[in-house]
């Protein structure tokens, strides 16, 4: 079991009595206010004891605690609760989203019981950083684990998608287990993804890695195939899958990972990732249609089920190639010099917003929607003219900011107030002009009131409000 353990509140929650702030002459875990609302959350939480054998606290993204005594002290609390209903519980805390020194700082301290968890990315422990951790949790009689999260996909709110994450994995795990095994070998490792239905494929080739981190992916990727289709159709759905990994993973973090430098979609042969596509779309099509397969995997539905989930996501990933294809056409014209009334009016016509389809995506749009404005956007920069206003991402961007003002508005008894930067977050990819613009039409339409100093807030703000009953 996995706890925010110094926040609650959030996603719709407001706590209007929740304190996280010491008075003057206390400190957090001594502060009266404080303290009750830990023990409140916390009893709560201890409810799920006896069906818990481990108990991670999460103390940062999001975290209201700043002083590293008050996290420690109430990370022992929050165990007290739990082993009074479970006395064989476990206990650990994870290092994600924290301070650089915090790591070092849980090192340190006498939480030598636990099990502390680091993450698996390599921006989190740079240079040795990874080795020294480890070799500190050696000599203070820690164990250390791993959180996994991100490597087999991207969080459902972030990018979300449809990954097969083979090769991205066993980079991962052979990189870590250099990095710091020879310090620590790692005690426990926690895979995840949030893409429950389509990402088994992922989750397969993690569980098998993390047995054999040597292990060809490929070879894993086929016996998942091979543990649902078999013949014909596994030859299919394999080459469906390994389409899907080389556009939209690449053979490694640095190609799968969006923020960083090598980061790409697609091979770098528009033509033929296109031609693939199609040949998956066509596969695909004819799968559906098998409702007779040979299943030795245990799935929450029948074969052809997956097959169809899967087809939205094909059919996005070929409008993105189409339109990069279109886009070879424009680098040409921009090439030879042509008119920027001429350049807009090309652009405005292959400029159709890729759109979610049925997939299962977060607040912050889907990978293809996000690389073809990335596109779009540094074509117009280097042209000289604006991105084409398109009716669809604009009802899009206008759905999502109040989606996300509503969320961070409910329970509130005073209006929550907010710029455009507030809905210009790096996941969502548009520049910030785009989000004035949003913000503009919002603010026509009445469905937002401008407050001054550049901030708004939700017009009917007054309808999210509401009142739980303590009792």
């Amino acid at each position: 079991m996995w706890v925010w353990s110094s926040s609650f509140g959030g996603h719709g929650w407001h706590d209007p009595d929740a304190k996280y702030a010491a008075d003057e002459g206390y400190t957090a875990f001594t502060d009266p206010g404080v303290r009750k609302t830990f023990e409140k959350y916390y009893d709560i939480y201890a409810e799920l004891a006896p069906y818990v054998d481990m108990l991670v606290g999460h103390f940062f993204d999001p975290g209201l605690l700043r002083d590293y005594n008050d996290i420690i002290s109430y990370m022992k609390l929050l165990e007290s609760k739990f082993k009074a209903k479970n006395p064989a519980v476990r206990m650990a805390v994870d290092t994600w989203g924290s301070p650089a020194d915090y790591p070092e700082v849980l090192a340190g301290s006498n939480l030598g019981s636990y099990l502390l968890l680091e993450q698996p990315s390599p921006d989190a422990w740079p240079g040795d950083s990874r080795a020294v951790f480890r070799r500190r949790l050696r000599e203070n009689g820690f164990k250390v684990g791993i959180w996994g999260w991100f490597t087999a996909e991207y969080e459902t709110d972030q990018l979300a998608s449809m990954y097969v994450n083979g090769h991205v994995l066993r980079e991962r795990y052979l990189k870590i287990k250099d990095e710091g095994d020879h310090e620590l070998p790692v005690a426990y490792w926690s895979e995840m993804e949030a893409y429950h239905l389509l990402n088994a494929f992922s989750i397969y080739c993690a569980a098998q890695l993390l047995i054999d981190p040597y292990r060809n992916p490929d070879e894993l990727l086929r016996e998942a195939v091979e543990g649902i289709w078999s013949g014909a159709s596994a030859d299919s759905m394999y080459f469906i899958l390994k389409t899907i990994e080389d556009i939209r993973s690449g053979s490694g973090w640095d190609t799968y990972w969006w923020t960083k430098p090598k980061f790409r979609w697609g091979t770098g042969d528009v033509g033929d990732d296109l031609a693939r596509i199609n040949e998956c779309i066509s596969k695909a099509e004819r799968l559906v249609l098998h409702k007779d397969a040979s299943v030795r995997f245990a799935l929450p539905f029948e074969p052809w089920v997956y097959v169809k989930l899967i087809m939205p996501h094909l059919e996005q990933m070929r409008l993105l190639a189409e339109f990069k294809l279109d886009m070879e056409k424009l680098e040409k014209y921009l090439a030879e010099g042509r008119s920027a009334d001429f350049l807009y009016r090309e652009l405005d016509g292959i400029l159709c917003p890729i759109p979610d389809f049925n997939t299962w995506v977060g607040n912050f749009l889907q990978i293809e929607r996000r690389e073809q404005y990335k596109i779009a956007n540094d074509f117009c920069k280097r042209a000289g003219i604006p991105v084409p206003v398109k009716s669809a991402r604009l009802a899009d961007q206008r759905k999502y900011a109040l989606e996300k003002a509503a969320m961070f508005q409910k329970g509130k008894d005073a209006p929550f107030l907010f710029d455009s930067s507030f809905i210009s977050e790096s996941y969502y990819a548009y520049d910030k002009y785009e989000a004035v613009m949003v913000m503009e039409s919002l603010y026509r339409d009445k469905l937002l009131s401008y407050e001054g100093e550049g901030r708004y807030k939700l017009s009917n703000w007054r309808d999210y409000r509401f009142n739980f009953d303590s009792n």
